[in-house]
């Protein structure tokens, strides 16, 4: 996990203690997730105003929250935001490298943040961008790849899940059965024949 990987590089670099490192920096993780509804809002609405609007309900409604180190808070209130407002722009006003790279590099940190709100954003956003590129594809076919190359950049963090996904399979799996003993010929009230019957 990519939160508490950073979490423990940080507490031995510091030589803190985790928890203190932990607690140390959950106000830098609420700024993440207030810059985050700011970028999506302005994204959005290309207004100022809308977009400070946008991050002061979200410091209103995450403000007081004390576990926001979470990655299940990290992923879906500031990655998610992050990602949506690349993706906003891409298909509004056409995709471009630095907008394709961050779509790319937003979705690897959703997967390694947390996979399952990888799965989410590709379902989410993902059709609404396949639409726009098919629409694309057949009205401006000088500029077909941008959408679809976002579409796979929208993908990148999917490995993560997937690769979670077969681990625990493979641990859930039941070992292998050994191989059964021979079975023992079974005792009878017969003499045998090998040897002499007594008389």
């Amino acid at each position: 996990n990519l939160v508490h990987s950073l979490l423990a590089c940080a507490a031995h670099l510091t030589g803190e203690d985790p928890l203190t490192v932990w607690y140390g920096s959950l106000p830098f993780a609420k700024l993440l997730v207030v810059s985050g509804a700011w970028y999506a809002g302005w994204s959005l609405f290309l207004n100022p105003v809308a977009a400070w609007a946008t991050a002061l309900f979200v410091l209103g409604s995450r403000g007081p929250v004390t576990f926001m180190l979470y990655p299940n808070q990290l992923a879906p209130w500031f990655l998610l935001p992050v990602l949506i407002g690349f993706v906003v722009r891409a298909v509004a006003d056409g995709p471009r490298r630095p907008q394709i790279l961050g779509i790319a590099a937003t979705s690897l940190a959703i997967g390694s943040t947390h996979g399952m709100y990888a799965i989410f954003a590709t379902m989410a956003l993902g059709p609404a961008v396949a639409i726009r590129a098919a629409m694309q594809w057949m009205s401006a076919p000088a500029d077909r790849r941008g959408l679809a190359v976002c579409v796979v950049a929208l993908a990148a963090g999917l490995p993560f899940p997937a690769v979670t996904f077969m681990a625990r399979r493979a641990v859930a799996a039941p070992p292998p059965a050994a191989a059964a003993p021979a079975a023992e010929p079974a005792a009878t009230d017969e003499p045998d024949a090998d040897r002499p019957t007594p008389r």
